[in-house]
């Protein structure tokens, strides 16, 4: 059995995505004691802002389009990324280490690599290379926190 697949609901954990790594960003360069962790955190919160916006634009823009047939094994699929997703969103964040910092941001840049792939399936091919470009950034923010957790931990 066929399903339609509603794209608007990956572009809304995008975004939620988004605005929960800025708002951890920002409370890490709040905290942060060494000046370049405080720019690194800042400047990864700024993007992600930016990041939150595109996808607020693709949302619009996308609103009312007709999104592919999907079979149940992918809706399925699809279901369980988004639940585990927003089981994780919605647990309370208390005070955490820096590792366990750094762990929470590793995987919300890797659930937006995630969530992005799965949004560049259905959308129109003219958008592909503004996802791929995202995928990219998103990439060098893993890289980048890499780098910084293995100076700092």
């Amino acid at each position: 059995m066929q399903e339609i697949f509603l794209l608007e609901d990956l572009l809304d954990v995008l975004i939620d995505i988004e605005i929960m790594g800025q708002g951890h960003y920002k409370d890490l360069a709040n905290q942060a004691e060494e000046e370049t962790l405080t720019e690194l955190f800042k400047a990864l919160a700024k993007q992600e802002e930016a990041h939150e916006k595109l996808y607020k634009s693709l949302k619009e823009q996308y609103v009312n389009y007709t999104t592919s047939d999907v079979d149940e094994e992918y809706m399925a699929y699809l279901d369980a990324l988004i639940k585990d997703n927003i089981d994780f969103m919605t647990q309370k964040k208390e005070v955490m280490s820096l590792e366990e910092a750094f762990d929470l941001a590793f995987r919300l840049e890797k659930d937006t690599i995630l969530f992005l792939r799965e949004a560049q399936r259905h959308l129109p091919k003219a958008e592909h290379d503004k996802i791929d470009g995202l995928v990219a950034q998103e990439q060098s923010h893993i890289v980048m926190l890499r780098q910084y957790r293995s100076q700092m931990i």
